[in-house]
């Protein structure tokens, strides 16, 4: 899914426009991947704690709606504020 951002945001491609010799793409996403996983991974735990009852399928959900919840603001900023946008 990562790669398919230049195709939404074509400034990605082109990051010598902005400074000259920065980071490749995948140093930049490897870079965010790195910042929002820690993000992620509390998220999931603070998601999975939310249901008190439901069981195992409902835990899970929530982990994973947690997860994206606190990594999706990190990694959209990461990305913005390497392209420039």
């Amino acid at each position: 899914m990562a790669y398919l951002w230049p195709v939404a945001f074509p400034a990605i491609s082109r990051i010598d426009h902005y400074y000259g010799a920065g980071p490749s793409l995948n140093e930049i996403l490897a870079l965010i991947l790195i910042i929002a996983s820690p993000a992620a991974l509390v998220g999931g735990l603070v998601g999975s704690r939310l249901p008190a009852e439901g069981g195992h399928m409902e835990q899970n959900i929530f982990a994973a709606l947690g997860g994206v919840c606190f990594a999706l603001p990190i990694a959209c900023g990461g990305l913005w504020f390497f392209t420039g946008w």
